[in-house]
């Protein structure tokens, strides 16, 4: 399982830099940079949204379509931990994978 830290912080699974769901997607399945990967995941959060009750989860599978990384093992994460980054992001492709790294 791969460490993951999330500063997407507008997502709606995001809890104190930990995601709250069982695993996620990384999508960029042409990328050759990180700022080409996305969390396909991510979903913005809502007003009527709260992440306050459900559990961080610190440790997951990554699913990865960005098969140019050296971290990709058969379209799953090999990274040991890996850093969702988008601060301020409403749509998945304005997050990134920054941990990805070209082959």
């Amino acid at each position: 399982m791969t460490k993951l830290k999330c500063d997407a912080c507008s997502c709606a699974y995001n809890n104190d830099y930990y995601c709250c769901i069982d695993s996620i997607q990384v999508g960029g399945r042409e990328a050759t940079h990180k700022s080409s990967t996305c969390c396909d995941s991510f979903a913005e959060k809502s007003g009527a949204m709260s992440n306050s009750n459900q559990r961080s989860n610190p440790e997951m599978v990554v699913g990865c379509e960005a098969t140019n990384c050296v971290y990709n093992a058969n379209h799953k994460c090999d990274a040991s931990e890996i850093c969702i980054s988008g601060d301020h992001a409403c749509k998945p492709r304005e997050t990134e994978c920054a941990t990805f790294h070209c082959k």
